[in-house]
């Protein structure tokens, strides 16, 4: 695994630390600069010392937004995956306010991860929050020769996952004090409600071979 934008600014220390969900695989993080969770200085607009295929799988979480040259560092990111079957996951934020680590340059939107993961055989790509102001960008790309249909069903379930997290999330609101609270916001503070509704709302499109099939948001 190689992670890129892996450095642990101040205030995330520790709890942006994405090791412990792959315990036992050999964990590469990467950044442009050295810091905590760095094992390895790498600069993406500059081009990666890193061969081709070395990654099963690379991960760019909340990092885009901070390099000028999107493309090429997507590019990077591709050519240094696995050419028989490999997994990219990025995100990225639409709805937030500039910060520098250490400068802020782009928003993205749902489009344009799909635009970007266009050339991988499976992208899965979503929206958190309004689907017209999301807050945040995902997608998840798959180059598989072999196993399409089983990177397929997988895909698929990680919009069920999401389903089930946002119906816990959302459980509170059954009790009768919450359900009175919400109905009252829904009529006299209808901005309050749609800000509550939006945070448990995911939107997924599912692109295979060039065909968007979109997913039915989740709530």
């Amino acid at each position: 695994v190689y992670e890129f934008g892996s450095r642990q600014v101040p205030g995330q220390e520790g709890w942006a630390d994405l090791r412990p969900f792959f315990p036992g695989v050999e964990y590469v993080g990467c950044d442009m600069r050295p810091g905590p969770g760095v094992d390895r200085v790498e600069d993406l607009e500059q081009g990666l010392q890193i061969a081709d295929g070395q990654a099963a799988l690379v991960l760019s979480m909340e990092t885009l937004e901070h390099v000028f040259d999107v493309f090429r560092a997507v590019a990077e990111m591709k050519r240094v995956l696995r050419a028989d079957e490999a997994v990219l996951a990025i995100s990225s934020v639409m709805r937030l306010k500039i910060h520098g680590y250490p400068h802020d340059y782009w928003r993205f939107t749902p489009q344009c991860f799909a635009r970007l993961l266009a050339d991988m055989d499976l992208c899965l790509v979503g929206g958190l929050g309004d689907p017209r102001f999301p807050v945040s960008v995902f997608g998840v790309a798959v180059r598989s020769r072999r196993r399409r249909d089983h990177w397929r069903a997988i895909l698929n379930g990680v919009s069920e996952t999401y389903a089930g997290a946002f119906h816990a999330v959302g459980r509170y609101d059954r009790t009768l004090l919450r359900r009175l609270k919400l109905r009252a916001y829904r009529v006299w503070r209808t901005r309050a409600y749609e800000e509550r509704l939006h945070r448990t709302t995911m939107t997924w499109t599912l692109h295979e071979a060039g065909r968007p099939t979109t997913l039915q948001s989740v709530q």
